[in-house]
């Protein structure tokens, strides 16, 4: 059996680089984006499918090494990724508009938004913005945080 040369600095031989001739799909139950630990699955119509490695819907073929591959971000991975988060806040007038400004002066644009009162004084608001990375997302959920209202912001899991 012919062993490939692996570079030290990548934990898999499989490395996320180019999508020229191959077709990457992000999946949509857990939303991978660069710098999270990923794992992906051949699926028929979808190609390649790339998940968080914490992904539950990966646990029944997480052990199939056939079905089942580890994979590494390229260090050159551009364009924005949808990820999505909760933020549990005090309800208050114009706390939508300041989240939705903390959000837009980060750089990230806002894909979905939905609110749901819990009582009558705090809410849970649900996002999917894009982002280009762990670390775009960290700055606008570290921006998000320094509102008064805000009690905590939290990544979503499936």
């Amino acid at each position: 059996m012919r062993k490939t040369y692996v570079p030290e600095e990548f934990e898999s031989p499989i490395m996320i680089d180019t999508s020229d001739g191959l077709i990457i799909s992000y999946a949509r139950c857990c939303h991978p984006i660069p710098g999270d630990p990923i794992l992906g699955h051949l699926s028929p119509g979808r190609g390649l499918v790339v998940h968080r490695e914490s992904c539950k819907n990966l646990n029944e073929i997480r052990t199939n090494v056939e079905k089942c591959m580890a994979l590494n971000w390229s260090p050159r991975v551009k364009g924005d990724f949808s990820v999505e988060f909760k933020v549990e806040l005090t309800s208050e007038r114009g706390i939508i508009a300041a989240l939705a400004a903390r959000i837009s002066e980060s750089e990230a644009t806002i894909q979905q938004i939905s609110i749901k009162e819990r009582d009558a004084h705090s809410s849970v608001v649900d996002l999917v913005i894009d982002v280009k990375g762990r670390i775009h997302l960290a700055n606008v959920m570290r921006k998000i945080r320094n509102l008064k209202q805000v009690q905590r912001v939290y990544r979503t899991k499936n």
